[in-house]
């Protein structure tokens, strides 16, 4: 605001008059008298200059100037009221400018901030960008609540929501706060699109509520009273133009001042937590399966069902198969609303698909004993390397289903290198054993019997993780 009215004193030619003034002293600005004054000597007089929000200054006016008239501040008191709230309801930011003469002296404080004379508003335009109600529309297709904390006056604040199309549910002036228990308090947090009116020390309290509401807290500002909100909230926003204070209390600071950034920062990282989740998904689900069959494997064969440097391989492919994970395709469900990390969901996950892997790495140790008659310790070599195909196989193919809620390839498609790694892995890890690697890590060639019934194995494997999804997310209700 002084930035603006400095442009229009030098654009009208006051620069030259103001080397007439000079600066006695400040009274600087505090959130309680939500004003801040200067005393300068103008020739033989010494004058105190008051601007601040007209309702604080205004109950400190005596009189108000007409010219050469000077009238008591009563008798315009309607006019006054009705300009304000003209300006206000139009979404115009309003500073009251009085002063009053003097003693000159060393220091002034707000005890001579009495019996001013009114001379008038400062009135600024200050609109929303025209875009704005873009970004504000993609927040709300994401979850995400929006509410003013504002030092701006009500009518002001609903000006602004209405031309951001921001629906208003109550208002809640910095006045009714300060009456407030602890409770309602959290009761106003959470129903209130506007606090009005308010101290720092209420922005505060007002994060402080809405995360005592169970509520992931993000608040944007750019100014030193925004600093304990932006510090205590659970994600502090600021831009590049505010000042340090700001900048060093937020947790992220935005190079451009577009809501649209954000808006489009809260879709990626919700899309980076969903390939998160699934990797992990996979991977406890997976292992859980795995680690448990290796155990029963080895209380009833003399030899051990995977070599170290077998697994070891096989978890470096399956590694390898996830790189391009990060890039896959989310579901538009899954970024439409705001998730939390659940230790509980992974492990009930876990439990449940777990043993789908374990039954068919049981399925595949009695094929490989029974049918190829892998029970000596010569024979080992053809065990693990029937297991570990299999195991290979329906660890790195399950990625496709567990993807998704959705139906695989069907309804939800993987990202295209995703799909790409995924199966160029799948065939390295199918003709390892024909290779002179995979003689060296202890492999050997598997009948053709085995590829048909591992086709087979595989395909239904796929199919029942796919009729247990739809079981566990839907009659399971997770």
């Amino acid at each position: 605001m002084d930035v603006a009215i400095w442009e229009h004193g030098v654009a009208n030619g006051l620069k030259e008059k103001l080397k007439s003034y000079t600066l006695l002293d400040e009274v600087p600005f505090d959130y309680q008298r939500r004003m801040m004054s200067v005393a300068v000597k103008y020739g033989q007089e010494s004058i105190l200059i008051t601007k601040g929000a007209p309702e604080s200054l205004l109950p400190r006016c005596k009189t108000v100037d007409f010219g050469e008239e000077s009238r008591p501040i009563e008798s315009v008191q309607h006019l006054v009221e009705e300009r304000l709230e003209e300006h206000s309801k139009a979404g115009e930011r309003i500073l009251a400018l009085a002063y009053r003469r003097v003693d000159e002296r060393k220091s002034y404080s707000s005890k001579d901030e009495v019996d001013l004379v009114f001379l008038g508003f400062l009135v600024f335009a200050d609109p929303p960008k025209a875009d704005a109600h873009q970004a504000l529309d993609k927040l709300k297709e994401l979850g995400v609540d929006v509410k003013i904390l504002t030092g701006d006056n009500e009518l002001v604040a609903a000006k602004i929501c209405e031309e951001l199309r921001v629906p208003v549910y109550r208002v809640v002036k910095g006045s009714d706060l300060t009456e407030m228990s602890l409770t309602e308090v959290r009761a106003a947090a959470e129903e209130a699109t506007i606090f009005a009116r308010i101290t720092p020390e209420q922005k505060l309290d007002i994060i402080k509520a809405l995360k005592a509401n169970k509520h992931v807290v993000g608040f944007m500002g750019d100014g030193v009273n925004d600093a304990p909100a932006l510090f205590e909230s659970d994600v502090g926003i600021s831009v590049d133009s505010a000042v340090d204070v700001a900048k060093d209390a937020a947790d992220i600071v935005l190079l451009d001042k577009d809501l649209l950034v954000l808006a489009n920062g809260i879709a990626e990282g919700r899309k980076v937590y969903g390939n998160v989740t699934k990797y992990i998904l996979m991977g406890t689900s997976s292992n859980f399966g795995n680690m448990f069959s290796a155990a029963a494997a080895s209380l009833f064969l003399n030899f051990l069902p995977m070599l170290p440097m077998q697994i070891l391989f096989m978890n470096v492919f399956y590694d390898v198969a996830n790189m391009t994970l990060p890039s896959d395709n989310v579901d538009e469900e899954f970024t439409s609303l705001p998730k939390r990390w659940d230790i509980g969901f992974v492990r009930k996950f876990t439990l449940f698909f777990g043993p789908f892997s374990s039954v068919y790495d049981f399925l595949t140790f009695g094929i490989m004993l029974f049918i190829f008659n892998a029970f000596t310790f010569a024979r080992a070599p053809l065990f693990q390397s029937g297991w570990f195909v299999e195991s290979f196989w329906t660890e790195v193919l399950v990625i496709f289903v567990i993807r998704t809620r959705r139906i695989p390839f069907v309804t939800s498609r993987p990202g295209k290198w995703l799909t790409i790694l995924t199966l160029s892995c799948v065939a390295i890890g199918t003709i390892l054993p024909f290779t002179f690697l995979g003689r060296f890590l202890g492999f050997t060639a598997l009948p053709p019997e085995y590829w048909v019934l591992l086709v087979l194995m595989v395909a239904t494997y796929l199919l029942l993780v796919e009729a247990g999804k739809v079981f566990f997310y839907k009659v399971c209700r997770f």
